[in-house]
């Protein structure tokens, strides 16, 4: 008589559902900006005083500002607080670590020497910077 085979029972596994990232929602935050002296002249510093307001219910932790106009006649001097300038494939901006908090004003000064005339009109635009995008001081 043939020996009976016995019967192995694999239990199923379980495979957790990876939790679905909840995106993080956009900041309402806004921006003007004032340059000292209004109008500088070739050869002349001045500064440019970027106001970031956070409309929202949380901190923006960094600012991205993208920039337009005559940056490439001009050189950014220093950034206060510490900050990059650089180009990219959309025109200029600024990053800097500074943290606004909701219902905040928090103002950003670009030190620049006008090494050329120019007439362009300046534009900008702010958005919280992504985690990746502030530089790292060490």
């Amino acid at each position: 008589m043939p020996t009976p085979t016995p019967t192995v029972f694999i239990a199923p596994t379980v495979t957790p559902v990876p939790p679905t990232a909840t995106p993080v929602p956009a900041l309402p935050l806004q921006i003007s900006a004032q340059l000292d002296p209004p109008t500088p002249h070739a050869g002349e510093e001045f500064v440019l005083a970027l106001t970031v307001t956070d409309n929202g219910n949380r901190p923006a932790h960094g600012v991205y500002i993208a920039t337009s106009g005559p940056w490439d006649r001009w050189t950014v001097l220093a950034i206060e607080p510490s900050g990059t300038f650089a180009r990219d494939a959309a025109g200029w901006h600024i990053v800097t670590g500074e943290e606004v908090p909701a219902g905040e004003t928090r103002t950003i000064l670009v030190h620049v020497r006008a090494d050329q005339p120019a007439q362009e009109q300046l534009t900008f635009a702010v958005r919280e910077a992504e985690p990746g995008e502030i530089a790292v001081s060490g």
